[in-house]
């Protein structure tokens, strides 16, 4: 809510989450991440964020100006240095470690009378104060530069635009300064600290590089697919071609990327375990033959419910499922099967080669899965994270 994008005049208006039943705000256009942006008309015409009737003032309070964000840098990413006894002499690097992003911001409120400037006050504090208290999925947007590219073209890394996560309120507002009346405007700063307990900054989504429907009824055929096995995951050779999805990608940015991959059940019946693995593909290999590669990371699934949603976010070292009340993602580490021992559920990735295959990962039936044992959809594509180590 802190990125002022506005063609200038005495308002500036915030970008704002849709409204609880998903809806975009009066006036609004999509943003990376639901998110959108509101075009400034009046605060009662567009229905503010701040806007309340039974407060008039709040017809006054045009909106604010971030003029200082410090925190943005790396300064929080450190590694210590061991110095070694004098035969020696020199040191030694202990790991690189990123602590939580402390954030300081001044910001210009704006309004039109001094009671519009109060309001807009303690309607921010107010805002900023009550992020939900978890902080487990509170994410702002903010732009880091003056794009060349058309500002309102946010699902490109070019505009600046990047997600942080997990970020709350450390010190309240602070009065800056007495008002001052410019132009028929009432200025007044303020100051404030935030910290995002998840340091890194996220660029936008690729595009999805991978939409496709799963069918199991007939990639069974010749497997060894049967009650009693020894043990009812599959090794990565059992598996055949046609029970697997597969996603290749190279990384070439300074920041480290990883995939992102959405999973929604079927409508009409639930689905087989699956399994995610992430391999190094320096060689190019086909999906035939990548049993050979290095696993960098996987993840299990129970069966999931008719239409259940999961987001495995690797770059955030996230599983999601969406909450079907009020359609955001929460914690869906409920839906994750234990992994195999010496392999971890996420990994940063940096410049290489890569493949994704999503999986069966049991094949203890009494016979192969129907046709409405399917995963209706599969989604894969990438993103990148910043700043952090």
């Amino acid at each position: 809510m802190f990125d002022v994008l506005t063609d200038g005049g005495c308002a500036a208006y915030p970008w704002v989450p849709p409204t609880m039943d998903g809806a975009p705000p009066l006036y609004a256009d999509e943003a990376p991440n639901g998110w959108y942006k509101q075009e400034y008309s009046t605060p009662e015409l567009d229905d503010a964020p701040w806007y309340s009737p039974s407060y008039p003032e709040s017809a006054q309070a045009l909106g604010f100006w971030v003029t200082e964000w410090t925190g943005l840098d790396s300064g929080h990413i450190k590694r210590e240095v061991t110095q070694v006894g004098a035969y020696r002499g020199g040191g030694q690097f202990g790991a690189t470690n990123s602590a939580a992003r402390e954030m300081g911001l001044e910001v210009i409120l704006l309004g039109e009378s001094e009671a519009a400037l109060d309001y807009l006050f303690r309607w921010l504090d107010a805002t900023i104060s009550s992020v939900c208290a978890t902080c487990a999925t509170d994410s702002i947007l903010l732009r880091r530069i003056c794009p060349d590219v058309d500002p309102d073209a946010l699902d490109t890394v070019a505009n600046g635009v990047v997600e942080m996560r997990e970020v709350g309120m450390v010190t309240g507002l602070v009065w800056g300064g007495a008002p001052v009346e410019r132009a028929g405007c009432f200025i007044r700063r303020v100051n404030f600290t935030m910290a995002a307990m998840d340091p890194c900054m996220y660029t936008p989504c690729t595009d999805v590089d991978v939409s496709q429907a799963m069918t199991w009824a007939t990639c069974f055929a010749g497997t060894n697919v049967q009650l009693g096995r020894t043990n009812c995951r599959p090794v990565c050779s059992e598996m055949p071609a046609a029970c697997r999805l597969t996603y290749e990608f190279t990384i070439d940015s300074p920041g480290a990327s990883a995939p992102r991959i959405h999973i929604t059940a079927p409508l009409t019946a639930s689905s087989i375990p699956m399994r995610i693995r992430t391999y190094a593909n320096p060689n190019s290999l086909t999906p035939a033959q990548i049993c050979g590669a290095p696993l960098l990371a996987e993840l299990h699934l129970v069966t999931l419910e008719p239409f259940t949603e999961i987001l495995y976010d690797m770059a955030g070292r996230q599983v999601q499922v969406r909450n079907a009340a009020t359609g955001s993602f929460v914690n869906g580490f409920a839906f994750v099967a234990p992994n195999t021992v010496g392999v971890p559920r996420f990994a940063g990735l940096g410049c290489g080669e890569y493949m994704v295959v999503i999986e069966p990962d049991d094949f203890c039936f009494a016979s192969p899965p129907s046709g409405l044992r399917q995963f209706s959809l599969v989604e894969v594509s990438t993103q990148e994270r910043q700043g952090c180590a």
